[in-house]
């Protein structure tokens, strides 16, 4: 493996990153429902911390004297991440859809981190260990707002 397919990868991390951030947006914008004040408030948390990580990932891809894909259609033909149907507007469905999303994104996250562990490039994989770790987080506030009560 060479430095430019993790390049590669973390250029796929950037636009599955996106993706998620846009449909975790749609979401706080159209959900509607009885958890609809949890559901809008939890949303913009995790679509304002990704909006941060988009940056830092761009950034670790340029100090890595690479070029950082842009654009919607870059972002679009990279991404692994299947879009939300916006028909879809019941509260319990529109979270899982993004739980289903953000285990896509953890599944390229965790093959992502074992290339940059591969390549020893242990600062890449702190990175990406942080960022399965926030979409995990996501993955369970999202699991535990539409779980039944025990």
């Amino acid at each position: 493996m060479t430095d430019t397919t993790l390049i590669e990868q973390l250029n796929i991390m950037l636009a599955n990153t996106y993706a998620v951030l846009m449909q975790t947006q749609s979401v706080h914008w159209n959900v509607v429902g009885s958890n609809f004040y949890g559901i809008h408030k939890m949303t913009e948390a995790q679509y304002e911390e990704m909006f941060m990580a988009i940056d830092q990932i761009a950034e670790r891809i340029r100090a890595k004297g690479h070029h950082a894909v842009s654009g919607m259609k870059a972002y679009s033909d990279l991404s692994l991440i299947k879009d939300l149907d916006d028909t879809m507007l019941n509260g319990d469905s529109m979270c899982q859809h993004l739980i289903d999303a953000n285990k896509k994104l953890c599944e390229h996250l965790q093959a992502t981190f074992a290339l940059a562990e591969k390549e020893k490039d242990t600062a890449t994989a702190d990175f990406i260990n942080d960022r399965i770790l926030k979409h995990e987080e996501h993955i369970w506030m999202l699991s535990a707002t539409i779980s039944g009560v025990d």
